[in-house]
């Protein structure tokens, strides 16, 4: 028997000392906590008489909180053991303690089991505790600082720095030891910060410096912080600097400044007056052109210092509407008049607020139009002269009119008469039959040439005359008027949708319908095919929409583009006046409408118009 070998036994008993007697409170419990033994020790840390008092208990009532005590158990089962665990426990007077706790998880016959010990801390470990949480604290808050945070020692080496440190200047940790502060500064800055690390070492602080640092990768982070010294019963101890990046703040300034100084350049080269003043009426900001204008300096000064009474009155109630309605820029006219000369301006100004928004102030400006207004007053003498001139153009086109209605047309109508009378007579042989046919012909045309200006006149002359009218019976009567004085064989169809009445001029819309009707019968087909003509009228959401068509001799296509222009005629047999169309287009327009047209030669054509629905009182 080996004399160095305790029998098991002996080994038990050893083991069984060493628990009892520990200072540490050492434990044995299922995973529901509760115990299955345990020392002196732990029911004295936790407050309790006696064993079979705590035995009576769990382990879970020691804890301060459930979410405690769950996040202890998730580390335990995650790792199998907690080791240096410190937590919050609650005796059983319901004191808080603080204690530290080692346990291991053991797993037999398919049950969890936890057996640990925990030692009460001490004021002097608690305060060594509290002293390693705080350190703890501090490090987390650095390294996870958006500010860059370095420390130096009087040589310019560097002891510490954070994470952002690191991303900024691209240094790993490795490389750290070999740095020194100077080379990480820029150039230009170097002879600067040298004497300014100088005066730290040698305890002075700085405040709101900027400094450009130099990555790894020659990247330029522009920033700005704070350094400040660290000294230890008199010995600087290391030297410290918090820093922010504003490489992109900077670069906005920059920016900003660089549009400021823009801006400057042209507000004083622009040849406007232009100004900023504050509530009180006094000029904060005045370009060169309108110091130029009023030959002196006004920033500081008020308007009455400036202008006469009559001007002030003007700029001060433009002012107060100015600062009423900020959402409108206010405009107006002044002239200046100094003695030797008299200056027209047209003028706007509209408020704002400054740059802190405790005070509304007013832009204004003012355009010299001295020139341009002499040059106005000409040319409206211009306009009115040609105006004159005009209306005695349009008296003399009435007169004209007058007389080609009544002087005209009387002679026309009689010579008309006479050979009708003449054709009576059963003595003419057929020569004399024939001529007296093409000057009845000819008659014809130039009435209708006469009643196509008349009716040109009358639209482009007269205002519209809004009234209810009946197109249905406008299109029946047409057609038969024109079948009585010519009788012809053609089909005839009308077809009306919510529109046999309408509001719109009846004089124009009939001399429209009469026109195209009569197109469509002129120019039917003669190649024995029965003539058709279909006149539709539709109502839309807010337009009606009229339709022409026929099946006739149709126009060819390199007319097509010009059959709406004054006096043009498709070929030399066409027996219109070349003015129909035109004064049908005419027409349209004037109604507010569009017209607009299909024709295939030889198959026929179609015109189609759309007309707005006006009101009944409506005019032009």
């Amino acid at each position: 028997m080996n004399t160095n070998t305790l029998d098991l036994n002996t080994l038990l008993k050893f083991y069984d000392t060493i628990f009892q007697n520990s200072q540490s409170g050492m434990f044995v419990s299922k995973w529901d906590g509760k115990l299955i033994h345990c020392n002196d020790s732990f029911f004295r840390i936790f407050g309790f008489d006696s064993k079979e008092d705590i035995m009576s208990s769990t382990t879970w009532s020691c804890y301060e909180n459930a979410e405690e005590r769950n996040r202890y158990l998730e580390i335990l089962e995650l790792k199998g053991e907690v080791k240096n665990y410190i937590l919050t426990a609650v005796d059983k007077k319901g004191e808080k303690i603080l204690y530290e706790l080692n346990s291991n998880l053991i797993e037999q016959n398919g049950e969890k089991y936890i057996a640990g010990n925990v030692v009460e801390l001490t004021h002097l470990e608690l305060s060594k505790v509290k002293q390693a949480y705080q350190q703890k604290i501090y490090q987390d808050l650095f390294e996870n600082s958006l500010e860059i945070i370095q420390s130096f020692d009087a040589e310019g080496r560097l002891l510490f720095c954070n994470k952002t440190w690191h991303e900024k200047l691209e240094y790993s940790a490795a490389e750290i030891p070999a740095l020194n502060l100077f080379d990480i500064i820029a150039d230009e800055y170097k002879e600067h910060c040298g004497a300014m690390f100088m005066e730290v070492i040698a305890g002075k602080s700085f405040s709101n410096i900027e400094v450009e640092f130099v990555s790894k990768s020659g990247k330029r982070v522009m920033l700005e912080g704070n350094i400040v010294p660290l000294f230890v019963n008199g010995s600087l101890q290391a030297t410290h600097g918090f820093f922010r990046d504003i490489t992109d703040k900077k670069l906005a300034i920059d920016k900003v400044l660089e549009q400021e100084k823009l801006l400057t350049a042209i507000f004083d080269t622009l040849p406007i007056c232009l100004y900023v003043k504050n509530t009180n009426g006094a000029y904060l900001h005045a370009n060169r052109y309108m110091e130029k204008t009023l030959g002196s300096n006004i920033v500081g000064e008020k308007d009455d210092q400036v202008f006469d009474s009559e001007v002030c009155s003007i700029l001060k109630s433009t002012d107060l509407l100015a600062l009423e309605t900020p959402e409108n820029v206010v405009t107006f006219d002044i002239e200046l008049n100094n003695g030797e000369f008299v200056r027209n301006y047209i003028c706007g100004k509209k408020s704002f607020r400054n740059e802190d928004k405790a005070q509304n102030q007013i832009f204004g400006f003012a355009i010299d139009i001295t020139d341009n207004f002499d040059a106005n007053k000409k040319y409206n003498e211009e306009i009115t002269e040609k105006n004159n001139e005009l209306r005695k153009i349009n008296s003399e086109l009435d007169r004209f009119v007058y007389s080609v209605s009544h002087d005209l047309r009387s002679p026309l109508l009689s010579v008309k008469g006479l050979v009708n009378l003449i054709m009576g007579f059963d003595v003419l042989d057929s020569d004399i039959v024939n001529c007296l046919k093409l000057i009845e012909l000819s008659v014809d045309r130039l009435d209708a040439t006469i009643l196509d200006i008349l009716t040109y006149s009358r639209n482009s002359r007269t205002d519209l005359k809004i009234e209810t009218v009946n197109i249905k019976e406008i299109v029946e009567n047409t057609y038969n008027d024109l079948n009585l004085l010519n009788s012809f064989d053609i089909d005839f169809i009308v077809y009306m949708q919510d529109c046999e009445s309408l509001n719109t001029d009846k004089l124009r819309i009939q001399s429209v319908i009469r026109n195209l009707i009569s197109n469509s019968i002129k120019y039917r087909r003669e190649d024995g095919v029965r003539p058709l003509v279909k006149f539709t009228c539709i109502r839309k959401a807010d337009f009606y929409e009229f339709e022409i068509s026929d099946n006739g001799k149709g126009i060819a296509y390199e007319y097509q583009a010009n059959v709406f222009d004054m006096f043009f005629r498709a070929s030399s047999d066409s027996i219109g006046t070349g003015l129909g169309l035109y004064i049908v287009n005419e027409i349209v327009q004037k109604l507010g409408g569009k017209i607009s047209l299909v024709s295939e030669p030889g198959q026929g054509t179609s015109i189609r118009i759309a007309l707005p629905i006006l009101e009944q009182k409506q005019s032009n």
